[in-house]
């Protein structure tokens, strides 16, 4: 399985793992061991017992329960917490996060306008002023680092 984040210890420590195929088909899976690999984390699944079986789970999506994720440090934050959440800066109304989006060099929060329009930002120090999970909102220090999706 291939990690959005290679530091991730989600899935090294899940007890049970949730398996979306493509067709949106899900399943529980409870995970008997998984070690770290060069590209990723090699899980063996109690149900899945040949290769054949496995092969039929490739690209499917891998989660796990929110009670399995290790804890937070204070201020840190899931990213999919952030979906939700109400986005204002300075200027005023931003919008509202409907997804989340990981490139190779940094996250982004994609934004959906008043308006229907896409957005997305950046999630980085020098654009986030405020992160307020409790209050449901986010506050950008400036809507200059917005990108047009």
């Amino acid at each position: 399985m291939r990690l959005d984040w290679s530091d991730s210890r989600a899935l090294s420590d899940a007890r049970e793992i949730i398996l979306t195929s493509r067709e949106g088909v899900t399943q529980r899976h409870v995970v008997q061991h998984a070690r770290k690999a060069p590209k990723g984390i090699v899980v063996q699944l109690r149900a899945v017992q040949d290769r054949d079986a496995a092969e039929a789970q490739v690209g499917a999506t891998v989660s796990v329960q929110r009670d399995q994720l290790p804890p937070l440090a204070e201020g840190e934050y899931y990213l999919c917490d952030l979906v939700g959440l109400a986005v204002s800066s300075p200027e005023g109304v931003v919008g509202t996060v409907v997804d989340v989006q990981m490139y190779p060099s940094v996250d982004a929060i994609v934004i959906e306008t008043p308006a229907g329009k896409r957005v997305e930002q950046p999630l980085l120090s020098e654009w986030l002023e405020r992160v307020d999970l409790p209050g449901r909102h986010i506050m950008l220090s400036s809507g200059a680092g917005l990108i047009e999706s």
